[in-house]
């Protein structure tokens, strides 16, 4: 009697295994096809772009519908934002307006990825016209509001004396209704020498926009140049974040900005 209770059991235990593996395969099939097909979907620049539109009308959506309840409650109307940047960026750029205009900002963060666009502009002229560019884009693509203010970035490189490079940041700011345009620049960064060359190493002679700045940014230099992934080349480079130097900037533009309105109003 105990040896067939023994034979009852093994079958039994041969059988639970058998279909654990059976279920485990089929659910290692299934999450793998899961992650293709996302990796099918984050590959298509089309699809990117998709999601970025939607996300860029979903927001402005969001502040129009805001924007109005502020009014019907009959609350001071806030300066209605749009900018043109990602992450960290856009909430440096947000909170800045945030602080010089007390609170009063409605903000809508917009990303735009141009190939007309240099990765890394040489100059400041060229870096000013990236960043304005973005902009007349986005007005042109209907992705920010008509009457909204738009703010936009863009980092370059450009060449202090000889072989001596510095990066930095311009912020663009325009408004359409007082038809005002404002730019700032960000403190410097010194970029040795190495990380340039191989940003120009991995930019391809026939580059289309050679004339106009590099293929890739410092941060992608690095990291081929130090086999690691910096999160802040900045950071990297002189131990102050890329966030704080563009808030200070940012802080300076929206100072300026708000003197420019209280006179116009």
């Amino acid at each position: 009697m105990t040896t067939i209770n023994h034979d009852i059991l093994r079958s039994f235990r041969f059988y639970i295994l058998c279909n654990i593996a059976t279920c485990d395969r089929k659910i290692c099939e299934f999450v793998g096809n899961g992650i293709q097909f996302c990796s099918w979907l984050r590959s298509r620049k089309c699809v990117q772009r998709f999601v970025k539109k939607a996300k860029a009308s979903f927001k402005s959506i969001a502040s129009t519908v805001e924007l109005e309840i502020n009014q019907i409650l009959g609350s001071e109307n806030p300066l209605r934002l749009s900018i043109i940047s990602d992450g960290l960026s856009a909430q440096a750029i947000e909170e800045a307006f945030t602080e010089v205009f007390r609170g009063h900002v409605l903000a809508s963060v917009i990303s735009v990825d141009l190939d007309t666009i240099p990765a890394l502009p040489i100059g400041n002229l060229a870096g000013l016209q990236a960043a304005e560019m973005k902009i007349n884009y986005a007005r042109q693509s209907n992705l920010v509001l008509e009457s909204s203010v738009a703010i936009s970035t863009s980092v370059l490189l450009h060449e202090a004396v000889s072989q001596r490079w510095q990066m930095t940041t311009v912020i663009c700011l325009a408004d359409p209704n007082l038809t005002l345009n404002l730019h700032n620049f960000t403190a410097t960064t010194p970029i040795p020498n190495q990380y340039v060359m191989e940003a120009e190493r991995q930019t391809l002679p026939n580059y289309h926009l050679r004339d106009y700045g590099l293929a890739v940014d410092i941060k992608q230099a690095i990291d081929a140049v130090t086999k690691m992934t910096s999160e802040d080349a900045q950071e990297f480079l002189t131990g102050v974040t890329y966030y704080s130097t563009l808030k200070s900037a940012a802080l300076v533009l929206a100072g300026i900005y708000k003197k420019y309105a209280i006179k116009c109003t």
